[in-house]
């Protein structure tokens, strides 16, 4: 018998499925009522097409998820931890976060090619605190949400299944909720407005093998540079507008990392070519006058990622899961 996924084309280069991830993985922004009908609307394919490519894409797993996410910057304090573990000690620990802990999200091991300033730092991780759980604050930027905001949040944010991906995808969320659809997106409309809702988004799986064989992407790089203390928001303007680049943060990691401070993610098919694209940005900060003390290259191994947990009740109900009482953590 032949299955669904079967007969839908399901590879990320088929022309129309392409056509598809052109819009759906980073150009519907903020919350809209029915996503799927703008990247309909924006792409040209039809609304039925999308949703039935979308979700062979998911069920191929060419697609490994589809989500609303948040400006979790906005919500929750954050880093990117390093962890120097002993060998046989990494990937106990890689599986831990992975599995049993929620508020990591992307984990990563990387190596250099030749051994630097924090090249024994194998396990990499995004971390995440949620609100009211921080013990010393650093930032009063953060948008403090009320329960309801975060019952919505909580709902919206989790990633969709296959048979969810349609026309109407909010109401069963609203409904999960416990408030009507109007509440819903009300609700969801009023956070995008406070800038703590990000795009609508279909994420490629860009690490493992697919279905077929073939890989989105083979090479994983995190570029880190050091320059001077000051200049970090021109450097990393300077360094964000290059196209191969997924992520670009202002970090600061530290005499182990030679002060390194600002850190961008890469992905390609080819070493060299990475490569090339890290020469070209270095050349740019050369020409337009930053000065770099410090660059190194960390290569990705294993990798699993995952949206940081940052809901309160979620963080409250982990706790208690460990046999602590969450006030303590305060």
């Amino acid at each position: 018998m032949t299955t669904v996924t079967d007969a839908v084309p399901t590879t990320h280069t088929d022309p129309v499925n392409a056509q598809i991830l052109a819009i759906s993985e980073d150009r519907i922004q903020g919350f809209v009522r029915d996503p799927f009908a703008e990247i309909s609307r924006l792409s040209g394919v039809d609304v039925a097409t999308v949703i039935e490519r979308v979700q062979a894409m998911l069920r191929a797993g060419t697609i490994r998820r589809v989500r609303q996410t948040l400006m979790a910057t906005n919500l929750a304090e954050g880093a990117l931890v390093a962890w120097q573990l002993p060998p046989d000690k990494i990937e106990p620990a890689f599986d831990f976060m992975f599995k049993d802990d929620p508020f990591s999200g992307h984990i990563v091991t990387r190596s250099t090619d030749a051994a630097t300033a924090g090249s024994n730092y194998r396990l990499w991780t995004t971390v995440k605190v949620p609100q009211g759980y921080l013990a010393k604050v650093k930032d009063t930027e953060k948008v403090v949400l009320t329960d309801l905001e975060w019952q919505v949040l909580t709902t919206l944010k989790r990633e969709l299944e296959p048979q969810e991906i349609g026309p109407d995808v909010w109401q069963k969320r609203a409904d999960e909720a416990g408030v009507s659809l109007e509440q819903f997106v009300q609700t969801a409309e009023g956070l995008n407005k406070r800038g703590v809702i990000g795009r609508f988004s279909t994420f490629l799986e860009h690490v493992k093998p697919l279905a077929g064989g073939e890989r989105v992407t083979r090479f994983n790089a995190l570029f880190h540079w050091a320059v001077p203390p000051g200049r970090e928001l021109e450097s990393g303007r300077e360094v964000g507008r290059f196209h191969i680049l997924t992520h670009c943060y202002w970090r600061e990691g530290g005499p182990e990392f030679r002060n390194v401070n600002i850190m961008a993610v890469a992905h390609g098919t080819e070493k060299p070519t990475v490569l090339a694209h890290k020469k070209a940005i270095d050349e740019h900060l050369e020409v337009v006058g930053i000065p770099v003390s410090y660059t190194n290259v960390f290569w990705g191994g294993r990798s699993e990622i995952k949206p940081s947990e940052i809901s309160p009740f979620a963080y409250r109900d982990w706790v208690r899961a460990q046999g602590v009482d969450p006030e303590t953590m305060r």
